[in-house]
């Protein structure tokens, strides 16, 4: 009797934390969209989406008493960065050393409190699915509600076939033809795509992996979303998202070479020269290099050049500005809003806060590709979004940590991904540490 009240309970948990999670995902889609971009009732509920996911995450590891979750040094290292990180933007704040101003402690206190929720959030959120095995379970909520999403998007704001002009003008600096969806700007959903496509191709993996240990019996599940696969590339295209374009690009160009490199070292090296070599060709064709190089610089570059000597003349490059939302630092900067996830990481916590956001998430990702030969295929097209994300962040400030729903998703993968990685390691220590202490034990005998 108190074995089936105790599996009642752990689903009940289950439940509760899938339905927390899906609600904060609808929450920060809604969000996404032009018409609720501002609303006060998007604002709300996302406000309190969070903050429900939150207190689900808290209440789940209160109640599920002394059992241990294997947590590996690396996991550790990061959360203890990304504390440190906070910290020092904290007193950096509000400690006179930033230029905040008085009329913007708010707004300052109020990311600050968003990004630390965010990160508890996620340390929570690794530990409960790993303590009832939940990865493909979050990754195929997160797929569903992703493609009704996109789904709705091109149904209720159809462009038709657009995308043959969006594509014949991608690379103009000026008069292109793009498509928004109804979403806050184009590259918001040129983003959502690419991500639906890399975390149905992650939710695959995940399934074989499973049926491969017995664990489920068939790994035909996500063929569910296969009819989402046309209206999704059609918004992708229209929307003609460079970044997102590349990006899905470079994914599976990474995605391919470890797959590559773990069939061999002998041939691992002249097949990525091979690739590199065709894909270096086709884009020499297709792209005006000269063109996009001086948009690059003439758009974006403007950031990079000003940001320096703002932070220097305003004698706050060790502490940045304080952790603003965008707006308010472009008030008090008077430049174009971050279009990098670096430099906004530079401007909002200085040079001091961006070398300890950057050792630990850097130290997550040489660790990550320390062993690719044992890596399995979810590790595989993981790695591949750790390749993406930091590539990402060079041309958008929307992905990477802190704020979007996508964020929260690839890191509990990452981490996952990293303790996953772990174990085996340990694990195989252990084997080879027992063999050897039986082979002196059998040669002891003789």
């Amino acid at each position: 009797m108190a074995i089936a009240k105790s599996n009642a309970g752990e689903k009940s948990k289950i439940v509760l934390f899938l339905a927390a999670y899906s609600i904060f995902l609808i929450s920060r889609f809604l969000m996404d969209l032009d018409e609720y971009d501002s609303a006060f009732f998007a604002v709300a509920f996302g406000s309190f989406a969070t903050v429900l996911l939150w207190a689900v995450c808290i209440l789940i590891d209160m109640t599920s008493g002394r059992r241990k979750v294997f947590m590996s040094g690396t996991e550790k290292f990061f959360f203890a960065g990304i504390s440190l990180w906070l910290l020092w933007a904290f007193l950096a704040n509000f400690s006179g050393m930033s230029v905040v101003y008085l009329s913007l402690n708010f707004s300052s206190l109020r990311e600050f409190i968003v990004v630390g929720v965010f990160t508890h959030t996620l340390f929570l959120s690794v530990k409960i699915i790993k303590l009832y095995d939940l990865k493909s379970q979050v990754i195929a909520v997160t797929v569903f509600f992703l493609g009704m999403y996109l789904l709705y998007a091109f149904i209720y704001y159809n462009r038709g076939f657009d995308f043959v002009d969006s594509l014949a003008s991608i690379f103009q600096k000026s008069g292109r033809f793009r498509s928004r969806y109804g979403f806050r700007q184009s590259n918001t959903g040129g983003r959502l795509c690419l991500f639906f496509f890399i975390f149905t191709a992650i939710y695959r993996a995940i399934l074989r992996e499973k049926k491969l240990s017995n664990k489920i019996r068939s790994a035909s599940a996500w063929k569910k979303f296969a009819f989402l696969f046309p209206p999704v590339m059609i918004i992708l295209l229209t929307t003609a998202s460079r970044t997102s374009l590349s990006s899905l690009l470079l994914f599976w160009l990474v995605y391919s070479a470890l797959s590559i490199y773990q069939k061999g070292k002998r041939y691992a090296k002249p097949m990525l020269v091979a690739i590199m070599l065709w894909l270096a060709f086709m884009l020499s064709v297709a792209i005006d290099w000269e063109a996009l190089w001086n948009y690059f610089w003439e758009s974006r570059g403007v950031n990079y050049i000003g940001l320096f000597p703002w932070l220097s003349a305003k004698g706050v490059w060790a502490a940045g500005v304080g952790m603003l939302s965008r707006s308010a630092i472009n008030s008090i900067t008077q430049m174009p809003l971050m279009d990098s996830f670096y430099l906004s990481v530079l401007l909002k916590t200085g040079l001091i806060g961006f070398i300890i956001f950057f050792t630990s998430a850097l130290g997550v990702t040489f660790v990550y590709f320390s062993n690719i030969k044992d890596m399995t295929e979810t590790q595989k097209l993981t790695g591949a979004i750790i390749v993406l994300m930091y590539y990402y962040a060079i041309l958008e400030g929307g992905i990477f940590y802190g704020h979007n729903a996508l964020d929260l998703v690839d890191w509990i993968l990452i981490l996952l991904c990293v303790s996953e990685k772990s174990q085996t390691a340990m694990n195989k220590f252990r084997v080879r540490k027992s063999a050897l202490y039986n082979s002196r034990s059998y040669s002891a005998e003789f």
